[in-house]
């Protein structure tokens, strides 16, 4: 039986072939910055990340244990940031985020259709208020799509940047299906 181990078959072939030589380890080259990891925010934290991308905050405040800021894009998108689980009583250390923007046009989209937009954008969750039919004059529904980002073990700032970038696409997708 002939039985070879493969180390010594490549010093064989080493010998043999005394002009291959060794590759050269690769060189990878490490960040200069290490990246940034968000494990809570507070309300400072979303108003600056808000203006950070040239957004103008319109309102932020510190209610029910949960930090809020309301800005608006460049297009005039309005959304809201509100930090989620947060230590009371001033609203320190959420550990979580909920992207937020609520529509409310008049004769917008029935259940069918908000289950349809919902379907289709994965990356957000896309409801419509219930309506009470005991009211005499029920207000028009609510429509919102909200994006739930979790701090859990930190998050990277690039990472949070990339979900309110797919969060934000996502909306102003669900606000153009609205409105047409």
């Amino acid at each position: 039986m002939f039985r070879q181990s493969l180390p010594s078959t490549v010093g064989l072939i080493m010998l043999v072939l005394p002009g291959l030589e060794q590759p050269a380890t690769a060189q990878i080259e490490q960040p200069v910055v290490p990246p940034q990891f968000i494990t809570a925010v507070d309300l400072e934290f979303l108003t600056a990340f808000a203006e950070a991308r040239g957004h103008k905050v319109e309102h932020s405040v510190n209610r029910l244990n949960e930090a809020v800021v309301v800005a608006s894009t460049q297009t005039e998108l309005r959304y809201a940031l509100v930090g989620m689980n947060c230590e009371p009583p001033d609203s320190k250390n959420c550990s979580g985020i909920q992207m937020m923007m609520i529509l409310a046009p008049m004769g917008g989209p029935d259940l069918e259709e908000v289950n349809v937009l919902n379907y289709n954008r994965a990356a957000v969750s896309v409801w419509r208020s219930p309506t009470d039919p005991d009211l005499e004059a029920p207000p028009p529904p609510e429509f919102g799509v909200n994006r739930y980002v979790i701090l859990d073990y930190g998050i990277t700032k690039q990472n949070l940047d990339v979900n309110m970038g797919v969060f934000l696409q996502a909306a102003q997708s669900v606000k153009d299906a609205i409105e047409r």
